[in-house]
């Protein structure tokens, strides 16, 4: 029994490294902070996300691919078109990835949660989602992480405890484009 346990926390610690090494080469995708490596493949820059990406390797190699949900609850926006590009995209390049499954559609905390129990039944092992809601998912999110799936909200946090929360500085933003552009007028 505790064989078991152990290997369900150690697949569990893999999937961490792998999403969290996925999740940040996808927010310096996003803003723009990706350097071609060797080859033209988009690497992260610095040596933090080689060595998280390094340890998810050699998790998932132990155990195959994996299979990432993506909850998208917001159609048209071009933020949220890039962020799915992004996803596939670093997905691929990581080369633990075999599936991104997208559910793609405009609607609110019911409908997302009807394609967040989709994702569940389908067996991925990890869900990336854009919350509609900062507490409305909770249950769904919960029972998710009960079934051992990594759940990682971006761009809005989630109350639901043991979920990952991946945001960034709207405020620093904001102060770097007022900066660029007072420099460029």
């Amino acid at each position: 029994m505790k064989t078991q346990n152990k290997e369900k926390v150690m697949k569990q610690k893999s999937r961490l490294y792998l999403f969290f090494g996925l999740l940040l080469a996808l927010t310096l995708a996003v803003s723009g902070c990706v350097a071609p490596a060797p080859g033209g493949a988009a690497a992260p820059a610095g040596g933090e996300a080689a060595a998280t990406e390094a340890a998810a390797e050699e998790g998932a190699a132990a155990e195959g691919g994996f299979t990432i949900g993506v909850s998208n609850t917001l159609v048209g926006n071009g933020w949220r078109e890039q962020m799915i590009c992004a996803i596939k995209a670093q997905a691929t390049a990581s080369g633990l990835v075999d599936e991104v499954v997208v559910v793609n559609r405009n609607g609110g905390p019911t409908e997302q949660i009807a394609d967040l129990e989709g994702l569940i039944s389908q067996g991925v092992d990890a869900i990336i989602l854009n919350p509609t809601d900062r507490e409305g998912l909770n249950a769904v999110i919960e029972a998710a992480i009960a079934q051992g799936i990594v759940v990682v909200a971006v761009d809005q946090a989630v109350t639901a405890e043991g979920a990952y929360v991946v945001t960034n500085d709207q405020t620093a933003y904001g102060r770097v484009g007022a900066e660029w552009l007072f420099e460029t007028l």
